[in-house]
């Protein structure tokens, strides 16, 4: 019987990003699936369970918090664990990234535009991290 590989959906509104982090994971054993803005995202929900959920903060037609908001709220998905990915980290500005984490119960957030080795290790870490607790 073979092993059932963890679920990953992207939410990225760049194309590039896309098809970059689901051939990286795909090839490192994970299956994957895209979505390309917070509506996208909550559709897929109503199919899919990912066991993570990499969400851009920054997107058109909702942002990343707003979704995963929804996400939490509409599809009673407290338990599906999530990260932001971002591509403006800064440092300056930790209680900006703080209050998204504590408001969305993410699991922490992972800058965009490292390299697709340190993508995985991400993944396999924040796959292996306690659920936080969601609380509306």
């Amino acid at each position: 019987m073979p092993d059932i590989q963890p679920l990953i959906l992207i939410v990225d509104d760049e194309p590039e990003v896309l098809t970059l982090y689901k051939a990286k994971l795909t090839h490192s054993g994970y299956d994957v699936i895209l979505a390309s803005n917070g509506m996208e995202a909550l559709q897929a929900l109503t199919t899919h369970t990912p066991d993570l959920i990499l969400m851009d903060m920054k997107m058109p037609v909702m942002d990343g918090v707003v979704t995963l908001k929804k996400i939490r709220e509409e599809h009673k998905t407290e338990n599906v664990k999530a990260v932001f990915l971002t591509a403006f980290s800064d440092p300056s500005q930790p209680e900006l990234y703080g209050t998204a984490i504590k408001d969305t119960a993410a699991l922490g957030i992972m800058k965009k535009g490292g390299s697709l080795n340190e993508l995985v290790e991400d993944v396999k870490k924040y796959i292996a991290m306690e659920v936080k607790p969601y609380a509306a």
